[in-house]
Formats: C-alpha cells, structure tokens, sequence
C-alpha cells in the first residue's frame, strides 16, 4: 500500500475499507456514514469526487462486501480507478454525480431512449413468437402505464405519445437509486430503457428481465465468440446468466430504497401512518426560521413512534404540493439531515434515532425527504419546549398527546410484553 499523498493510483487490499461515522469529516452529520479508506487515505468518493455517505450503514457494508470481491483497489483521491464493475459503489456514484443534480428525466430524452429499445423492433420472422413469449412482463408493464407493445412503426401518433408518457412517468416516480438502476443497465443492455424501467419498478424479476433482454440480443455480439466456437446451448446459458446478474445486483441496490416512491405515498394521502410537512424549520408565513416548525415535526415522529410507525414527507404541502427542501435554506442535504437527527436525538434519545430512517427522493421535479419511522417497543416521550415531557400518538392523519389517564389505559393495551 503506498503512502497517502504518492502520486497516482494507488493499490488498496480491499478488506482494509471500514464503514465509519463522519461526524468528524468536512460533511458533518453524525448520523452519516461513510468509507474509510487505509493509510490515511481518507473516505471514499465518487468518479466525480463526491462523498461517499448514507445515513444508511447497512447500504455502505454492502458496498464493502461487494468491494471486497478483489483482493485490491486502485485509488486516486479517494476515487477508484479500477477495478469498476457493475456493483453498489458503481451505482451510488450514478445516483449521486448525476440523478441528483439532475433528477427529473425529461420527455424528449425518453422518446430518444424508446426510438432505439431493441424491444420495440421484433424479428419479422418465427423468432417473433418466441419474441413475444419472452416479453410477455414487459407488456403487462406497458399495459399498466397505458401503452401497448408493438413494432415501432406499428404505432399511431397517439399510441406513441401514450407510449412515452407511459414510460416517461413510470420512470420519473422511480426513487433516485432506481433511476440509477435504470441509467447502468440501460447502457450495459444496449438501449433497453422499457425491461430497464420495467425491473427497476419490480414489474419483472431478474430472470424475467434477463430473458426479456436475450430475445433481442444476437448471441455472437455478447462475449467475442463464434458460434463455431460454442454451442449456441452453452452461449444462451452464459448471456442468460450474465444478464441474471446485472439484474440481481441492481436488485440488491434497490433493496435499499423504497419501491412505493414518494408520488405514490402522496397519492394515498395523509392518514395514521403518513403526514405531510412543508418544511423542516422554515415558517412559510414569516419567512424565516422557527423553533415550533421543528417541534412539530418532532411531534410527528414522536407520535409514530408511538403508534404504528408510517412515513413522514418533508418538503410536501398538506394538499400534496411539492415545495421541496429548497425552502428550509439549509447549506446542503447533510446539514438538512443533521439537524432532523440532532433534533431527534436531543428531544427523545439516541435509541428513538435508530427507529428513524430518512431518505431523499424526487415530487414533480423537486428534493423532498422521506422519513420511515419504524414502531417502537417502548413508550417514546418527548421533551417540550416548555420542560417535561408528552407523550403523543395517531389519531388519523394528525398527531395528538395523551392525559395522564389517557395514558395509562394506552400503554396497557399498546405496549404489551
């Protein structure tokens, strides 16, 4: 291993990255996580050198463990040249560098995208048949959007505009790891931007997609070879293979993001187990910070905690307006989640923290915070602004604290051992 500030590509032994906090590091949060490379290398980042953090620890040793794969890493600034195969770190690097500075995919790019989907240009012949066997999810995922499949100029104008609004608005309610997903495997496939959209929505598994992708795909393209040189049995088994997976990664990476996405949670509206906050801190009235802002979010959190967990949507009006977190005027995302977490922490404890999982997704073109608050085992009491402490719950889509009496009765029926 070489020295920290040698010039170039350094070669790192891959079981030497560690998952660390990094509160201490330029992006402050303590409830970050990041890589620590070795040798003082400092932490991990993205081909564009941004930093490698979640608040989510589990998401991170996962990218380890697949790191972990090769005995070693080269890498310069923190960045790893080589090896880059399809993996979380490959993935992360694509939701950060590019889908969130730039998250709303536009209309005109999707109909770029459909005018060369394999899919869309059957074989004219028998194969068709066998064509369509294969594609048989990915026409139930066009149905279900609002578009048929067919030959590409099969469609008429409004078949086609049906088409791409279809996909175009599927793809735009993916979170932002989904539309990772989607922009990795779309280049990996050769331009299958339906399959990719389909299986990044969890409308087709990964031998579904795989199948779906190999119908389409000349065998002797794939790996360099003839078809002298391996039996055409031997060549379908590798591609499926292959492709199978490219899937199954990304389906491990989605696994850390919600699949329902925000747009469905605010078309299901606020109830027991979701609310809707405009901001986090900001009064949009008096246009400037205000500490009963952050409290009643806090309340929230505390009340879910309390009842049956749920989601809570920061940067979302109560008619399901995106505003996004823009408006609350903090730095940046990490400063954001730092004070939601301070505020967490400092009002019900570090054990309530744990409880609560936010993530950052994407409403009609703008950042919003979606907050899974899992139930909790234990009362969860909130310290008021005041002195003492409430304690809070769901009664529908508000938030309500209990009397004393209230109280008891609650913690009898609700926190049984």
């Amino acid at each position: 291993m070489g020295e920290p500030n040698a010039p170039g590509p350094q070669k790192v032994p891959s079981d030497y990255l560690a998952v660390t906090p990094i509160e201490d590091h330029e992006a402050t949060g303590s409830d970050l996580f990041g890589i620590e490379l070795p040798g003082g290398m400092g932490l991990l980042r993205t081909p564009a050198g941004n930093l490698v953090s979640s608040p989510s620890s589990e998401l991170l040793l996962h990218m380890v463990r697949e790191l972990e794969e090769y005995d070693y890493l080269d890498v310069e600034d923190g960045i790893i040249i080589e090896p880059r195969p399809l993996c979380a770190y490959l993935l992360f690097s694509t939701q950060r560098d590019f889908i969130v500075a730039d998250p709303q995919i536009a209309r005109d790019d999707v109909a770029h995208s459909l005018q060369h989907d394999p899919i869309l240009y059957p074989s004219a012949g028998p194969e068709w048949a066998d064509q369509l066997r294969a594609w048989e999810p990915l026409a139930g995922f066009l149905l279900g959007v609002g578009a048929k499949l067919r030959h590409r100029t099969a469609y008429s104008g409004d078949e086609l505009a049906a088409l791409i609004d279809g996909v175009e608005t599927r793809w735009n309610r993916l979170s932002e790891g989904g539309k990772a997903v989607v922009a990795n495997l779309n280049v990996l496939t050769e331009g299958h931007t339906i399959a990719s959209v389909a299986f990044a929505a969890g409308e087709c598994s990964a031998v579904e997609f795989a199948n779906a992708v190999l119908a389409a795909s000349p065998l002797h393209r794939l790996f360099g070879v003839s078809l002298d040189d391996v039996s055409p049995e031997e060549q379908h088994g590798d591609a499926l293979r292959h492709y199978r997976d490219l899937a199954r990664v990304c389906g491990d990476y989605l696994a850390f993001f919600p699949q329902n996405g925000v747009a469905a949670l605010v078309a299901a509206g606020e109830s027991t187990t979701l609310e809707f906050k405009s901001t986090l801190r900001w009064d949009l009235r008096q246009n400037k910070k205000n500490d009963e802002i952050t409290h009643a979010v806090l309340k929230t959190i505390a009340a879910l905690a309390n009842s049956e967990g749920g989601y809570l949507l920061l940067g979302v009006a109560d008619d399901g307006t995106a505003l996004g977190i823009e408006v609350d005027n903090f730095e940046n995302e990490d400063r954001y989640l730092l004070h939601l977490m301070t505020g967490i922490k400092t009002t019900m404890g570090a054990n309530v923290a744990a409880l609560v999982h936010p993530q950052f997704d994407v409403l009609e073109g703008k950042r919003v915070c979606v907050v899974h608050c899992d139930k909790s085992r234990e009362p969860v009491y909130l310290r008021m602004k005041g002195g003492g402490e409430g304690f809070f719950i769901r009664t529908g889509p508000s938030s309500a604290q209990l009397s004393p009496s209230e109280l008891v009765s609650y913690m009898r029926d609700h926190f049984q051992t």
